[in-house]
């Protein structure tokens, strides 16, 4: 006899995807596949040009999610689906292998470690195969809201994995020295002469995409289902407000923070980033318009995927950790403490409140940031202490 097993459910499936003919399945993983196709040659083409859009393709995963998951949803219906869905993430986690070991490399990394990324690398793409074994699964369903034999439950943890995994193994052979800064230095990209809100903007709507076909929308769940799903209700104005102070509270303990770890770093002996490496990545002098703006992108786009998707299914440890993943490439080791310790407050948000709230802290916090308001930030949060006082 079968062990029961009491899965957690994160709301109704209240779409349609159980009345599409099986034949309307086949068609839509036919044309996802030539979508795929396409994709994948646009980034080889990318990649051998081996210019900036390399490095921008390979980051931007968001994108080539999208199919992935419009490929999981539909394995419901159609077991077509489920091989091109597994094999595209594995090519996405061997394209990520192939350019952390392209960074070590131009990080002057020497051969032993670049033998030991890769085939360690490797051994972590490989690993989610356990995944098939169903008593593996079962044991898991057991700390985890995913049911056994559910395909998107399982491709979705190996995503997590991967991305989560791959890109903290440059720690060890950088230390605190930013993957990127070698590859702005090829390239020849020095300080930003102006906003890029163009591109911010394009992958926010992908980010959004992503989020909204990873929870179901529209082949299982309505768009009201799928706002629920992902966490997005109102708050509350008075929860708002202590949104807001939160995140200027957090500007002044994160850069505290980021300097007791680079004192940390430096005490050790490590390789630590160059002066002017953050107005390298984020430009300087920033009006308020610009920082709002990245703010918001910034905001919306990380919260409705790390914890809108992904904390209600995999947790608030394993959803921080891809979080502070994600800045890998970004950020040297001392500085992902801080994201680390953000992204847990963020996650502890999100389970007190909702999505909405999370996104208000995290929008607010980035753009206290860019726009260094740190003395601002301070007479702000003295104000709204104040008049939450009088409330």
């Amino acid at each position: 006899m079968m062990n029961q097993i009491t899965v957690r459910r994160l709301g109704p499936l209240d779409g349609s995807l159980g009345t599409f003919p099986l034949w309307l399945c086949r068609a839509l993983v036919a044309a996802v596949l030539v979508a795929v196709v396409l994709w994948l040659v646009a980034v080889l083409g990318a990649f051998g040009s081996l210019g900036q859009d390399a490095a921008q393709n390979a980051l931007e995963m968001q994108v080539a999610l999208v199919p992935v998951a419009v490929l999981g949803w539909l394995a419901v219906r159609s077991r077509a689906a489920r091989v091109p869905a597994a094999l595209m993430l594995v090519v996405l986690a061997l394209a990520l292998l192939g350019f952390m070991v392209y960074l070590a490399h131009i990080n002057q990394i020497e051969a032993p470690g670049l033998v030991a990324l890769s085939l360690g690398g490797l051994a972590v793409v490989l690993a989610p195969a356990l995944l098939l074994w169903r008593p593996l699964r079962v044991v898991l369903a057991r700390w985890l809201p995913l049911e056994p034999d559910t395909f998107r439950h399982w491709l979705g943890l190996a995503a997590v994995l991967w991305f989560t995994v791959l890109p903290f193994a440059l720690i060890p052979l950088l230390g605190d020295r930013p993957p990127f800064e070698a590859l702005f230095d090829q390239m020849g990209v020095g300080v930003p002469q102006s906003y890029d809100w163009a591109g911010d903007l394009r992958d926010l709507g992908w980010m959004i995409a992503l989020s909204l076909v990873a929870v179901g929308f529209p082949l299982a769940r309505t768009l009201t289902g799928a706002r629920l799903r992902l966490g997005l209700t109102w708050p509350g104005w008075r929860v708002l407000a202590i949104a807001v102070l939160l995140s200027l509270l957090m500007v002044p303990v994160m850069l505290a923070i980021d300097s007791l770890m680079t004192w940390a770093v430096a005490t050790m002996g490590l390789p630590t980033a160059s002066d002017g490496w953050t107005d390298r990545l984020f430009g300087t002098g920033h009006g308020f318009g610009a920082a709002f703006l990245f703010g918001l992108t910034a905001g919306v786009g990380e919260e409705l995927i790390w914890r809108g998707v992904l904390q209600p299914r995999y947790g608030l440890i394993l959803t921080t950790l891809s979080f502070a993943a994600v800045h890998a490439f970004q950020y040297g080791a001392g500085a992902l403490v801080s994201v680390f310790i953000a992204g847990l407050v963020l996650g502890l948000v999100r389970q007190r409140t909702n999505t909405t709230t999370s996104i208000v802290v995290h929008a607010s916090y980035d753009m206290w940031l860019i726009a260094g308001a740190g003395e601002g930030a301070l007479q702000l949060v003295t104000w709204l202490i104040k008049a939450l006082g009088g409330a």
